[in-house]
């Protein structure tokens, strides 16, 4: 058996020497060719997504600076002007839109499954974050006092 895979290794070396010889990196480089034929592995992608409220908002900042720059290099005028009040509208709106949207409840996904109870988050008040907060410290306030007996 050992002989048989002798007999292999042998026949490919001889096989590759047959073949075509290698060329060297730089003859490869000034071919066009890459050094090694394989696949290009690509990196991980820069791909920015911009939320409705981040564009309103990236968008008033540059109209803004353009109303500034043309208010700078020329005297104000009409066009300044309309520029600063679309930068005001966008900047606002921008705020708008995102408050809306923090303020909607998101609903986890809905199951098709017979035996999954789906769940919605509990409504929060303006005063929760702060009753809670209020109830954590008469806890550790409990906590504190057994501890000192």
């Amino acid at each position: 058996m050992p002989h048989k895979y002798e007999r292999e290794i042998e026949e490919i070396l001889r096989n590759m020497e047959l073949g075509e010889p290698r060329r060297g990196v730089s003859e490869r480089i000034h071919a066009g060719e890459r050094p090694v034929n394989r696949p290009r592995v690509r990196g991980p992608s820069m791909k920015v997504r911009l939320s409705s409220s981040e564009l309103l908002l990236l968008l008033g900042v540059l109209l803004a600076l353009g109303a500034v720059c043309l208010a700078y290099y020329y005297r104000p005028d009409l066009i300044s002007g309309i520029l600063a009040f679309a930068a005001f509208a966008a900047i606002v709106g921008g705020l708008v839109v995102g408050w809306m949207s923090a303020a909607r409840p998101t609903y986890p996904p809905v199951w098709r499954s017979s035996n999954v109870v789906e769940m919605r988050p509990r409504r929060r008040g303006p005063f929760t974050d702060l009753v809670t907060q209020m109830r954590i410290l008469r806890l550790k306030m409990r906590y504190w006092r057994m501890r000192n007996r």
